[in-house]
């Protein structure tokens, strides 16, 4: 007994295998979020030995200010050296971002990018790419990215495009 194949069981099955892969054809809510935001506090901690800074560990907080100047929120982050050059050092990063007077609604970033070795600091103006991995509140399953830029001594400008379901 021969079985015989034909195109339209094979277009039917892909075509339901792309419509699952979309999110059953939902694209979920567009959001793009833009702040500036400020450390109020940051603190290393070695662990390397020989003046090396692998291992060492970044964590700090600070205040998130929209557009017209009012807080809109604060940010938690902490980084670990993770690679190291004669004058920069990549460090793998998790920060969360809040919003509002109680935190509810947040983002998650993470992402390995390249930090001056001097100051520890991102360099001025280089863009900083990180995956929004997550979120809680009105942002919960936050999927997408955020661009952040170094301004200032402890200032940064982030713009963050992400969907939600």
């Amino acid at each position: 007994m021969k079985t015989r194949i034909t195109l339209a069981p094979l277009l039917l099955l892909a075509i339901a295998a792309a419509f699952l892969l979309t999110g059953c054809g939902s694209s979920g809510n567009s959001v793009e979020l833009k702040f500036k935001s400020s450390f109020m506090d940051r603190k290393a901690e070695s662990t390397g030995s020989g003046g090396s800074n692998m291992a060492m560990t970044v964590a700090g907080h600070g205040k998130l200010i929209n557009e017209s100047g009012k807080e809109m929120g604060t940010f938690n982050v902490t980084s670990t050296v993770t690679g190291e050059t004669a004058d920069s050092e990549t460090r793998f990063v998790n920060a969360e971002y809040s919003f509002g007077a109680q935190g509810m609604d947040s983002i998650l970033i993470s992402g390995a990018e390249v930090f001056t070795k001097e100051l520890g600091l991102p360099f001025l103006n280089r863009p900083l790419y990180y995956a929004v991995v997550g979120g809680t509140g009105k942002y919960t399953g936050a999927n997408g990215e955020c661009l952040v830029h170094r301004t200032g001594e402890n200032d940064f400008t982030t713009t963050c495009t992400f969907t939600t379901p």
